[in-house]
């Protein structure tokens, strides 16, 4: 004589955090990816998409949003979502870094409790090369490339542009044969942009300047342009 016997599992196991570190890092304004590697809950009794998070308390510096529509903030979503890279962080542009509140379970269990904290990585605007320019005694020009002005960012908008706060007071700047008071990090790195001393008689001048992109500036800058003398007098 046989006999089926069926056997159901018991939902005998809660839900268990695996991330050691619930945290992540994103850029001022802009958004990052939520992913298993920053929130990992596993449950022996449950797949991914059963495992379901709220969100208590929301984040005091952006929101959480689906990747299909970022605009959206969302108070719900699953392990699931998480390990399929769908869950998104839609930074605010403030500099502040914040945390969320959120509870996660398996309907069967009673939810756990825990704090997620979002880094916010602040814009930065910095200069890597400040040198003095040298013009050459009996020259009245001199080519101004990256080699003496050069900036980075780690922002979005890449393209950086200086302009001059003050007039210089024995030259000017040209691009070709344009006076300019405005040039870009570009017009540097191709040698394009040059200085023209307009008296001759001065042994040096100073390039009062700002620089900025479309996130950040940075002000008060000062480039010195020196006149080397052919013979050095000891």
């Amino acid at each position: 004589e046989m006999f089926n016997i069926t056997v159901f599992p018991v939902n005998d196991q809660s839900p268990e955090l695996k991330t050691k570190r619930l945290h992540l890092k994103v850029l001022q304004g802009d958004v990052s990816m939520l992913g298993a590697e920053n929130l990992k809950v596993e449950d022996l009794d449950n797949a991914p998409a059963e495992l379901k998070y709220t969100i208590v308390s929301n984040p005091n510096n952006g929101y959480l949003a689906m990747k299909s529509n970022l605009s959206v903030s969302i108070k719900d979503f699953t392990q699931a979502d998480v390990d399929s890279g769908k869950v998104w962080f839609v930074q605010d542009g403030s500099s502040s870094s914040g945390v969320f509140y959120f509870s996660v379970t398996d309907g069967k269990h009673r939810p756990l409790y825990k704090l997620f904290s979002l880094e916010v990585v602040p814009i930065a605007l910095v200069l890597v090369n400040l040198t003095d320019v040298v013009l050459p005694q009996g020259q009245t020009s001199v080519t101004i490339t990256d080699t003496q002005l050069s900036a980075i960012t780690n922002g979005k908008s890449t393209n950086i542009m200086y302009e001059i706060t003050q007039p210089l007071k024995y030259g000017h700047l040209m691009i070709g044969n344009e006076q300019v008071t405005k040039f870009e990090q570009a017009d540097l790195y191709s040698g394009r942009l040059s200085y023209h001393l307009t008296n001759i008689t001065a042994s040096s001048d100073v390039l009062e300047f700002m620089l900025f992109t479309a996130e950040d500036n940075l002000t008060g800058q000062v480039l010195n342009i020196t006149v080397k003398p052919l013979v050095q007098i000891v």
